[in-house]
């Protein structure tokens, strides 16, 4: 598991993201005393083999509780794009409750249980690759590269596929330039926007000279290649 340090980024996660200030009701709960959000604590998380991370907390109340905090609260969850930077895409990301305490409940924190793995969780933007199709034309070979936004907010572009780990002698002939010393393939332009559950596709050309297995890794960038 990775180690997470919490320092003040681009990334920011608007206020109405997590509805503060706005009242919610509890069954069985008195409505007069019906909580609001006013911000997290215990929070903790893990750093994605996908290059994310995902972030847990609970949410501290406000009320006509006299104990303040003492309201039936949330744990809530969010996953972030570690590379990004761009405050208008980290904006659009929203927190996913989880689970609401009941009536005579509250929740007082999080952690990974000691000794035990973290679970997996699914990429947030996984990118697949169609089968290498051989052109002999152009002597070039290509592929169907695709992206999809698995997370529940929408994104907005500039969206690359950043293609590594080529074999010597493999080039990518259709790049849009590079990424962290990689060759790079825009999929979405700066302002389009990729909705949840939604998918973009690009087809990638290689050339491949020395005439080996065409094998790569591709990731994604949400900045435009240089």
């Amino acid at each position: 598991m990775g180690v997470l340090e919490w320092s003040l980024d681009a990334s920011v996660r608007p206020a109405n993201c997590l509805n503060l200030g706005q009242q919610y009701s509890v069954p069985n709960y008195p409505t007069s005393l019906n909580p609001a959000t006013d911000g997290l604590r215990n929070i903790t998380g893990r750093v994605n083999a996908d290059g994310t991370a995902t972030i847990w907390g609970v949410t501290s109340t406000v009320s006509a509780n006299g104990d303040q905090g003492s309201d039936p609260n949330e744990l809530v969850e969010i996953t972030d794009v570690i590379a990004n930077t761009n405050p208008a895409v980290a904006m659009q990301e929203q927190f996913t409750t989880l689970r609401t305490a009941g009536y005579g409940e509250v929740l007082r924190g999080i952690a990974f249980t000691p000794g035990s793995p973290a679970q997996p969780t699914p990429a947030a933007y996984p990118v697949t690759a169609s089968g290498i199709l051989y052109g002999r034309a152009t002597k070039t070979y290509s592929t169907t590269l695709t992206v999809l936004n698995n997370t529940n907010s929408p994104v907005t572009g500039p969206i690359s596929i950043v293609v590594s780990n080529l074999p010597q002698g493999v080039g990518l002939v259709n790049g849009t330039g590079m990424i962290g010393g990689n060759p790079a393939i825009q999929i979405v332009g700066a302002g389009g926007t990729l909705s949840p559950g939604q998918s973009a596709n690009v087809t990638a050309v290689f050339s491949d000279v020395s005439n080996v297995a065409i094998q790569f890794v591709p990731t994604v960038s949400f900045v435009a290649p240089q």
